[in-house]
């Protein structure tokens, strides 16, 4: 099924992501308001409604090991964050956290990438190999599209992202 049942799946890499400055949901409530963040999480739903003001506003909500929590990205950063959205299912967020009794606690969006990327350019970068890697820790050559370990000779045009996608 490509699903991993005994954790969850980013909490396989939480050493990793904490050398990468990545802060836990958990974390989030001590911390102050606007203060900058970086988090990491696995797509639950957006939802990208009008606001008010007649701009376009996403909310996307992801879930770490430990919960959900909310990034909110505007309108003037929709043009590079929604392809992101659109394609990744796991994501490496910067931005400032909204934390005050009057908006909540969420994340305002600078940047979002896809944190397969990330971590795959990472260790390209250490082993200075450039080999994908899922979130399982599969290299790109033993895995592909459906998430079954390959022969030396893998399907031409086989993709190399073994991790179920978004539903719905």
């Amino acid at each position: 099924m490509g699903l991993t049942v005994s954790c969850h799946p980013l909490s396989l890499y939480e050493e990793e992501l904490r050398r990468m400055g990545v802060t836990m949901s958990y974390e989030l409530p001590a911390m102050g308001d606007e203060v900058p963040v970086t988090v990491a999480g696995v797509y639950e739903r957006a939802q990208n409604p009008w606001m008010r003001s007649g701009k376009r506003t996403m909310f996307l909500t992801l879930e770490d090991a430990y919960g959900l929590y909310e990034c909110v990205c505007f309108e003037s950063k929709l043009p590079r964050i929604a392809p992101v959205v659109a394609q990744a299912s796991y994501f490496l967020v910067r931005g400032r956290l909204q934390n005050n009794h009057k908006r909540g606690l969420a994340i305002v969006a600078e940047e979002v990438s896809d944190l397969e990327e990330v971590l795959a350019r990472r260790r390209a970068r250490k082993s200075s190999i450039p080999v994908a890697v899922d979130l399982r820790g599969r290299r790109e050559e033993d895995v592909y599209g459906d998430g079954t370990a390959a022969a030396k000779n893998r399907p031409a045009g086989a993709g190399t992202r073994a991790i179920p996608k978004k539903v719905g």
